[in-house]
């Protein structure tokens, strides 16, 4: 067990039995676990019959979950950083997240275009990405993300300091023409300004009304110079508003 990453396992079966439940698992499903651990979560997901691929970052872990991986012909396990791999082959992920990760996790979620995440987040990560922050605006306009309940710090081997929440993050089936350009818009790589051209013309306006559009916006032109990853939440805000 490593401390240093953040390692702190359920131990309430019932708990990793709702998981599972929540996540709403059929035969076409392929899914993905990050943070294998001693295999609970990954042992029920495998059972389920659906393609698994586990992650975990502590090579201390490899036997017990190579053991799990002969068991189950569903089931790979790959000892490896989880963000430095291509998530796009799997359409569901449950995770009890790291707390320092979760906001990477969540990213790379919306970016890899994952259809439903059942997490298991710290507190304040919950109230992060259920409130006012940019984390949480960017999330929602991807999903629809609901707090399922509270995770005692009782119920992880060894205890963390603070408590934990079960949350839901459904992918949204039916999103407005601002929501797509804000979608388009925060995932762009690259300036503000070019995001912002980019995502109107891909909803069919052209490039040079696009661009007259932003100009009337009157914003600073430092900051639309600025790269699309440097957004504060009350930027991204306002630019929402003025869409």
């Amino acid at each position: 067990m490593n401390f240093d990453k953040g390692q702190h396992f359920l131990t309430n079966h019932e708990i990793l039995k709702k998981e599972i439940k929540l996540v709403e698992l059929s035969k076409k499903d392929n899914v993905i676990e990050i943070g294998s651990g001693t295999g609970n979560l990954t042992k029920l997901l495998a059972e389920s019959g659906v393609n698994v691929i586990s992650f975990e970052i502590d090579n201390g872990f490899r036997e017990v979950l190579n053991e799990l991986e002969k068991e189950y012909s569903n089931l790979k396990i790959r000892i490896k950083d989880a963000l430095k791999d291509d998530w796009r082959s799997a359409n569901k992920i449950v995770a009890n997240i790291p707390y320092h990760l979760s906001e990477a996790i969540v990213m790379k979620t919306i970016k890899d275009g994952i259809e439903k995440a059942v997490f298991i987040v710290g507190e304040k990560f919950k109230c992060k990405i259920l409130g006012e922050t940019k984390i949480g605006l960017m999330a929602r306009y991807f999903y629809d993300i609901k707090e399922i309940m509270k995770v005692s710090r009782e119920e992880f081997s060894p205890s963390p300091r603070i408590d934990s929440w079960l949350i839901v993050m459904d992918k949204k089936s039916n999103v407005n023409d601002k929501e797509k350009i804000m979608q388009n818009f925060v995932l762009y790589k690259g300036k503000i300004k070019n995001g912002l051209v980019s995502s109107f013309v891909r909803k069919g306006m052209t490039k040079n009304d696009s661009k007259k559009l932003i100009t009337d916006w009157n914003l600073n032109g430092e900051i639309l110079n600025k790269n699309v990853g440097k957004l504060t939440y009350e930027l991204l805000r306002k630019i929402e508003k003025l869409i």
